[in-house]
C-alpha cells in the first residue's frame, strides 16, 4: 500500500517574488540550475513508474500550487555545493526517515533535501535516480 499518492517537489532557489535567487556558482553552473535540472529528472523517472509527481519550479512564470491533500509529500531540494554531507532540513518524519535511513536530520519544518558538493555536481540524472530509488519507497 502506498504511503504517500503524490509527490510535490520544489527547488530551493530560485525566483522569491522579486528577484532571481541563484545560489552560488561554480563555473557556468549555479546551484539552482543543477536543482531544476534533478526535479526534473525526478519527476519524469517517477512518472515513468507511474507513480504521481509534480515538480513546481520556482521561476517570474510560476504558476500556483494545487491544493496539498493529506496523502500528498511536498518537498524541496537544495543544492549546496558548500556542504560536506547530505542531510535532511526539517523536523523528522518517520516515512521519509524510513526511506531515507543513511540521512541525518536537522532543524525544524517541511523536508528539504539538501545535496552535498559531490552530490550536486554530480550528473544530474544520476542523481535523480539515486533520489527516485527511495522515492518510490515512499508513493
Amino acid at each position: 500500500m502506498a504511503k504517500y499518492e503524490r509527490l510535490f517537489i520544489e527547488t530551493h532557489h530560485g525566483y522569491n517574488g522579486k528577484e532571481m535567487l541563484l545560489g552560488k556558482s561554480l563555473g557556468n553552473t549555479t546551484e539552482y540550475d543543477q536543482e531544476a535540472s534533478i526535479c526534473a529528472f525526478i519527476q519524469l523517472l517517477l512518472l515513468d513508474e507511474g507513480k504521481r509527481c509534480e515538480y513546481l519550479p520556482k521561476t517570474k512564470r510560476q504558476w500556483e500550487k494545487p491544493c496539498i491533500w493529506a496523502k500528498d509529500l511536498q518537498v524541496a531540494l537544495k543544492c549546496s555545493f558548500a556542504a560536506g554531507q547530505c542531510f535532511i532540513q526539517g523536523t523528522y518524519q518517520p516515512l521519509i526517515g524510513d526511506a531515507f535511513p543513511r540521512w541525518n536530520w536537522r532543524a525544524q519544518g517541511s523536508p528539504v533535501f539538501v545535496l552535498n558538493r559531490s552530490m550536486s555536481l554530480q550528473s544530474p540524472e544520476v542523481t535523480a535516480k539515486d533520489l527516485v530509488r527511495s522515492f518510490l519507497f515512499l508513493l
